[in-house]
């Protein structure tokens, strides 16, 4: 159930509506998930979906990694949405089934290659326990750099808000972001 009203396209003040176009000239080149809700908040909005384009589109972090990451959050967070459209960009992107299942399932992952297994450790590390260990830390800089774990710390953030968005207003997955193989689907 969505507590949003139907998003109407002709209702929306000037900042809105460019805040709107913004999103859909961009790399998204489509409009949902949580912005609907974020565009009552314009200023906002706009922000937040350039933070988030900086991130997804401009980021130094490998594009499979940083799937890795964000399903680790949308798992966490049991958003439904983000796990649905991240299932399968992870899979375009080469993300191995093996590892998507174990995140699904919240299951250690003994083979994996260093970058990914760091990228996972410190992922569930930080969603999990609000902490990052020494040992964890200093792997993942070694991995993929500082600039990349700082990036990676800000990604994490980044999905557990639209996450919480999503989740507080109970937005319902659209088929167009991607619809995952039923058994990598999150459990209702």
């Amino acid at each position: 159930m969505n507590r949003l009203p139907p998003f109407d396209e002709t209702g929306m003040s000037d900042t809105q509506r460019q805040v709107y176009e913004t999103i859909m000239s961009g790399p998204r080149g489509k409009f949902g998930g949580p912005f609907p809700a974020l565009l009552e908040c314009p200023e906002i909005a706009d922000q937040v979906q350039a933070l988030g384009g900086a991130l997804r589109f401009d980021g130094s972090l490998p594009t499979s990694l940083r799937e890795v990451a964000i399903l680790v959050v949308a798992r966490h967070w049991r958003s439904v949405v983000e796990w649905d459209a991240h299932v399968t960009i992870a899979l375009r992107e080469g993300v191995e089934r093996s590892l998507i299942e174990a995140i699904l399932h919240e299951q250690p992952v003994e083979e994996a290659a260093a970058d990914v297994q760091s990228v996972l450790m410190l992922s569930r590390e930080l969603v999990e326990t609000k902490q990052v260990s020494e040992a964890t830390y200093k792997q993942a800089v070694l991995e993929v750099g500082l600039e990349g774990v700082v990036e990676l710390t800000v990604l994490l953030g980044y999905f557990a808000l639209l996450s919480m968005v999503l989740n507080t207003f109970e937005v319902a997955p659209s088929p167009a972001d991607g619809v995952p193989p039923l058994e990598l689907r999150l459990p209702q």
